[in-house]
């Protein structure tokens, strides 16, 4: 007995389709003629494993690539890469050369359409160096600032001891001399952080750009007088 296939598929499906034993089709044709693509390609896959369909396996792939390309012409994310892999799984096995050239030429078609998922890796540790000595670097300009404003009070405390030294006031000119020390321990204090943050940002900054030219992780820009190109990606 002979399974009929629909017209409009009958030129798209594996030519031994119609000799075979009809059950091994029968629920993935129904499901094509349905326009239920998703369905077909999982009756065929489900037939390709059974005992009794073993001698149409091949033909079973095919069909399943070909319902997977009709879930990928309708917008299914993957389903364009899985019925890539099932047209190379009938070039390996087949011994239909023309049945092999149609599924090569199906995977041509899909080919550039099947891009192969982006890994997403994180932050390398170049950016993350990049990405340290930015916020060390705020940071000494935070320091720094208050460094100046504490070396603004210190010359206004000496200013003030002097003046009050000069006025006889000695009881004034010692809470100014306490002032002045302490704002230069302060100044001292946040001007060797200050140097220290900049000397973490040179060094991180350093990492940072060895590990983009060592990894080409970073983009492609022109360093130097005469464009002396890096070449990376951000």
């Amino acid at each position: 007995m002979v399974r009929p296939i629909p017209l409009a598929l009958a030129a798209l499906l594996a030519p031994a389709a119609a000799s075979a034993a009809p059950d091994c089709f029968d629920a993935g044709l129904a499901a094509l003629d349905a326009r239920r693509f998703a369905d077909a390609a999982a009756a065929f896959e489900a037939a390709t494993r059974r005992p009794d369909c073993a001698a149409d396996a091949v033909d079973l792939e095919f069909n399943r690539g070909f319902a997977l390309q009709r879930l990928a012409a309708g917008g299914e994310a993957d389903a364009a890469c899985q019925a890539v892999a099932a047209y190379r799984k009938v070039v390996a096995a087949t011994t239909d050369p023309d049945l092999a050239r149609t599924a090569r030429d199906r995977i041509s078609k899909l080919q550039p359409t099947c891009a192969p998922p982006v890994e997403d890796r994180g932050l390398s540790w170049p950016v993350r160096s990049a990405i340290a000595a930015g916020a060390v670097a705020v940071a000494t300009g935070v320091v720094y600032g208050l460094a100046l404003h504490a070396d603004g009070e210190r010359a206004e405390a000496r200013a003030d001891y002097v003046a009050r030294r000069e006025a006889g006031d000695a009881a004034g000119a010692e809470a100014a001399r306490a002032r002045f020390g302490d704002a230069r321990d302060r100044t001292d204090a946040m001007g060797y952080t200050a140097y220290v943050g900049l000397g973490l940002t040179v060094a991180l900054s350093g990492l940072a750009i060895g590990g983009f030219i060592a990894t080409g992780d970073g983009p492609t820009v022109a360093v130097g007088p005469r464009g002396l190109s890096v070449r990376g990606r951000w």
